[in-house]
């Protein structure tokens, strides 16, 4: 089914949330071990809580998939994922990647907070990459303390492979080493050799990690990040992303959506801030092949997710773990002309995400949710759920738990953020210190931004009269006040920590 999931569900639904977990919990395997049930007892979540979701004493693991560049809209090509996660938890049908790129969406995944505050706003440069990155407050780590195995699987942050470190937090720490993108090959830290196709190595060592964590009595956090639908770099230079032998020939008769998008190759992008006004039209031909090499070489990670599943039904643990599945951002494969990444569009914005556990309760199983979630809202709700605490750490985020774990009653997403900070970035310069090129905020209704370098240069789009953003409005008389707010909001945001980043604010709607 698809509901709003919003503040208007009633108390019979916290009752039936309560029978799920306990059913669950008769159901979960005689031959799993028992957990350290002392440690869970006094664990306490950021905010003081207890672990959300905590079944007789026993803490719930987490295994996390990140892709790399995959569109929301490309789920449909994974039919195991929707099967395992999307049809037995929910789909954020308004997940997004409030810092479209690479290593900054990593980073925020790993510390909770913004580019402004973990540091890292591009791939590389002296703000950028892996160096920028300061390991010791991170997921793993208050996973860690809060008596979690951990392990990490696959491509980490960009840059990563010059250093070769091991980062704190990782019981299992096997990061992709040069060269991360080529597909065919893999080499993972503290091994020798090449470990084959990177998606299937990366599926081998994550279920490898599951089953010896699944031995002893501690929760873990596994995290698995996938290269896939990435673009390959090879010797010969960049190409589509390539697909595992067995599935160069799937999916022959499917078509790419996005041809059919009403923005695809825009007539006319004079109303677009520079750079983006003068892009040449892409030829559909090429977005067909890039699009089925995309979606087959996603096939491995649809399998990836059913090896995973498996390997938790097989020790026991399944019902005691939540499942998260989302992407380090969009991509452009057309919309206004634009082909790539770390622009503020909607198609670049917009990633996968999914969230399935043992305490969504049967009724909302399937459900699809339109509530604006961030990726930086996920470290804040696994932290919820671990029930584990960061110190000296203020975390950017909003947890999410509570669409599950106690659904209040009231008004519509009462408490929840009404604008979210979205922002780009390149290496650092004189002429844009810190290297932000866009930033911006958005809403349930709005999306704006400007070029901080570049008085004048800004954008707003309307999404309840323009949903593919054909139409920038910020220069019409009639958005005069929707704009004035947004750029106060905006300017709040861009130096925003913890709680300030999720402001209550009313948008009034433009003067017709």
């Amino acid at each position: 089914m698809d509901l709003p999931l919003r503040r208007t569900t009633t108390r019979a639904l916290c009752v039936l949330a309560i029978l799920a977990s306990l059913l669950l919990t008769a159901g979960r395997s005689a031959t799993a071990p028992p957990r350290d049930d002392a440690r869970a007892a006094s664990a306490r979540g950021a905010d003081g809580r207890a672990p959300a979701l905590q079944r007789d004493g026993r803490r719930p693991n987490v295994v996390t998939f990140l892709v790399d560049d995959m569109r929301a809209d490309e789920l449909a090509w994974m039919p195991r994922t929707r099967a395992l996660l999307a049809e037995r938890g929910l789909t954020f049908t308004r997940g997004i990647s409030p810092h479209p790129l690479c290593c900054p969406a990593r980073a925020e995944l790993l510390t909770g907070q913004y580019a402004q505050n973990n540091g890292v706003h591009s791939n590389d440069g002296r703000d950028g990459g892996y160096q920028a990155l300061d390991p010791r407050e991170t997921l793993p780590v208050w996973a860690q303390r809060a008596g979690y195995r951990t392990a990490f699987v696959g491509k980490y942050l960009n840059e990563y492979e010059a250093a070769g470190t091991r980062d704190p937090g990782w019981d299992v720490f096997s990061p992709l080493l040069a060269p991360v993108y080529d597909y065919r090959t893999s080499y993972f830290r503290g091994e020798r050799g090449d470990a084959g196709y990177v998606t299937d190595a990366i599926t081998e060592r994550g279920v490898a990690a599951i089953t010896d964590f699944a031995r002893g009595r501690r929760p873990f956090l596994v995290m698995l990040n996938h290269l896939a639908p990435h673009d390959a770099i090879t010797p010969t230079g960049v190409t589509p992303p390539i697909p595992a032998r067995r599935h160069r020939g799937l999916y022959r008769g499917a078509t790419a959506p996005v041809l059919r998008d009403a923005a695809f190759n825009e007539r006319r992008l004079g109303d677009k801030p520079a750079p983006l006004d003068t892009l040449r039209r892409v030829r559909p031909g090429v977005v067909q092949h890039l699009f089925l090499q995309r979606i087959r070489s996603l096939a491995a990670v649809d399998e990836s997710v059913g090896a995973v599943v498996d390997a938790l039904r097989r020790t026991g643990e399944l019902d005691d773990t939540w499942i998260v599945f989302t992407s380090d951002n969009g991509y452009g494969l057309g919309v206004h002309r634009f082909r790539s990444k770390n622009v503020l569009y909607d198609e670049v914005l917009r990633v996968p995400l999914l969230i399935a556990g043992p305490g969504i309760p049967a009724s909302l199983r399937g459900t699809r949710t339109d509530r604006l979630v961030s990726l930086v809202d996920l470290p804040a709700t696994i932290v919820d759920l671990i029930g584990a605490r960061p110190r000296g750490h203020r975390l950017d985020g909003i947890s999410t738990a509570d669409l599950w774990q106690d659904p209040p009653t009231g008004d519509d997403d009462a408490g929840w953020r009404d604008l979210t900070l979205v922002q780009t970035a390149v290496e650092t310069s004189a002429e844009r210190p810190g290297g932000w090129t866009w930033r911006g905020v958005l809403g349930d209704r709005y999306l704006y931004g400007h070029d901080p370098a570049v008085p004048g240069r800004e954008f707003l789009y309307d999404h309840a009269v323009d949903p593919d953003e054909l139409r920038n409005v910020v220069d019409d008389p009639r958005y005069a006040t929707v704009r004035r707010v947004l750029r106060e909001q905006l300017q709040r945001l861009e130096t925003c920590a913890g709680r300030r980043c999720n402001p209550d604010v009313e948008v009034p709607p433009p003067a017709w």
